[in-house]
């Protein structure tokens, strides 16, 4: 199967290198960009004070302004990406920067990198993948499945799923999986059915599977759901303290 196979494509996952190489953008990456979207806001309001003012105050933020401009720009092109590569049969980390490579962080084996199908806690009915410690949200069970059988069959992942048997994990069965997807067809359904790896506790798994649709308690409820607004407030403080600072100082 080939990237562009798959049934749609994801903002976190850089076709550059492909297929060669997966590059998919990590918690950093996503940091450089929230950093960067956060510092234009006191940049934005530097530039308007140094267009304003005059006299000290004017050359202060001039001042201001030429150290956070490189410091913003900077975070906005730093790409941070946990890299699977065919070639050297390793994962590691990259930190890129106008597209440039820098070094290479936490070098390991392709065979022990972490590919799990497992439920979004947030809604049972969409599918997240795990990959090496970090959680992806994907969506529907077809399309989590094509992108785990991707990795899986490109470079030689072992794939485990948490769907069947929740909480327990079992190998994914990539073949039997792959014929599902080929006999059904992603366009036309909404669910398929994983096969478990292990033939003997099939039907257990599968009453297993039952009951926990039956039973909301059986997965894990987040407790962080409720104050996910709050955590958008937390840079507020430190905004309105440079703001302050940047005022008294231009005020002298």
């Amino acid at each position: 199967m080939q990237y562009s196979q798959l049934s749609k494509q994801y903002k976190f996952i850089n076709p550059i290198g492909l297929p060669g190489q997966l590059r998919i953008a990590t918690k950093r990456h996503y940091f450089c960009k929230v950093s960067c979207f956060l510092g234009l806001i006191p940049l934005c309001a530097s530039v308007l004070m140094a267009l304003t003012l005059d006299g000290n105050q004017q050359f202060f933020y001039q001042a201001v302004v030429a150290l956070l401009l490189p410091t913003v720009i900077l975070l906005g092109l730093c790409q941070h990406y946990l890299v699977l590569d065919c070639a050297t049969n390793q994962r590691f980390v990259q930190l890129q920067l106008l597209g440039y490579c820098c070094k290479k962080n936490n070098c390991e084996s392709l065979q022990s990198t972490e590919l799990i199908l497992l439920h979004n806690v947030n809604d049972r009915s969409q599918y997240c993948m795990r990959l090496n410690g970090t959680s992806y949200m994907i969506g529907t069970l077809v399309d989590a499945s094509e992108l785990v059988l991707f990795i899986s069959q490109n470079f030689n992942i072992t794939a485990r799923e948490q769907v069947t048997d929740f909480p327990t994990i079992h190998t994914l069965d990539t073949h039997a999986l792959a014929t599902s997807l080929a006999e059904s067809g992603s366009q036309s359904i909404s669910t398929i059915d994983i096969p478990d790896s292990n033939s003997l506790h099939e039907h257990k798994a599968n009453a297993k599977q039952k009951n926990t649709i039956d039973s909301p308690s059986m997965f894990i409820q987040p407790l962080w759901q409720v104050r996910i607004g709050f955590r958008l407030l937390y840079p507020l403080p430190f905004i309105l303290l440079f703001c302050f600072s940047m005022k008294f100082i231009g005020g002298l």
